[in-house]
Formats: C-alpha cells, sequence, structure tokens
C-alpha cells in the first residue's frame, strides 16, 4: 500500500486501508483542509456524494451525527462504527471513548473498487546514466576508503 502522501500518522485512513479500502464519504470539518491529506493513498478514495452507493466507509463529526437527514441515511444504509477518533490541526489520533470528536462508520455489503495502480515510468536511457553514475560513485569512495 502506498502511504507516501501521508504526513502525519492516521489511524482512520490505516483502518480504512485494513478493511480493504473503499470509497470514504469525508464529512469532517475542514476535512478538506488540515487533515484532508492524511486519507490520500492508493487503497481510500474521497467523496462527498451521500448517493453515491459505492460509498463504503463515513468519515464523520461527532456533532454532525445530530442531522436528521444524515442520522435517516446513516439508519438506512445500516453503517456502524468502527472506531473513535480526534482531529485536531496536528492531524488524527485514536480516541480513548471519551474525547473522540469523528467517527467511521463502514456501510456493510459494500465491496471496494479494484485499485487501479499507476503504471510504472519507462526506464529510459537517464534512468540507466544516473544508475551507472551512482554506482560509479560508490565504487570510487570504496576504493578511496580501501586505499587510506
Amino acid at each position: 500500500v502506498d502511504l507516501s502522501p501521508v504526513k502525519a500518522a492516521n489511524p482512520a485512513a490505516g483502518e480504512i486501508v485494513r478493511r480493504g479500502g473503499g470509497l470514504t464519504l469525508d464529512l469532517v470539518e475542514g476535512g478538506q483542509g488540515v487533515v484532508a491529506w492524511s486519507f490520500r493513498s492508493r487503497r481510500v478514495a474521497v467523496t462527498a456524494n451521500l448517493g453515491d452507493p459505492e460509498v463504503r466507509f463515513v468519515w464523520v463529526a461527532v456533532e454532525q451525527m445530530k442531522n436528521p437527514g444524515l442520522a435517516r441515511w446513516i439508519k438506512a444504509k445500516k453503517a456502524a462504527p468502527v472506531g473513535a477518533y480526534v482531529v485536531s490541526s496536528k492531524g488524527v489520533r485514536e480516541s480513548d471513548g471519551r474525547s473522540a470528536n469523528a467517527v467511521l462508520m463502514e456501510v456493510p455489503g459494500v465491496e471496494p473498487k479494484p485499485v487501479e495502480l499507476p503504471p510504472m515510468p519507462p526506464v529510459t536511457a537517464a534512468t540507466w546514466l544516473g544508475a551507472m553514475s551512482l554506482v560509479a560513485t560508490m565504487a570510487v569512495a570504496a576504493y578511496g576508503a580501501c586505499k587510506s
């Protein structure tokens, strides 16, 4: 799993990946700001469309659970919580249960879409020259270390 864009640990994104990935509905206030980067990976796709039938996970703020429309949607989809988290300007961390301000929920029966990995870049002459230059530099350094 490529999580290279992740700048800080995000246990909610990690839980999504552990469960096979899938389309995630991001409803956390500020989710498109400070914390949005922490969900980006090849296995986690973020959307904001309640009507999408392929939504597998819902990332929602605890206070939003009071919204009657969202509560009906969650009940109709039979979404169940899989984790409680604290979201701050520093990132996401697991909650002890008392201080949670966000919940990750999973919609049962929704299969994740197959993951399409980006194609490997072609090997070019510049790639080979760079590799040979690196090998030559290491050889010269090793030779110099042996001589000294």
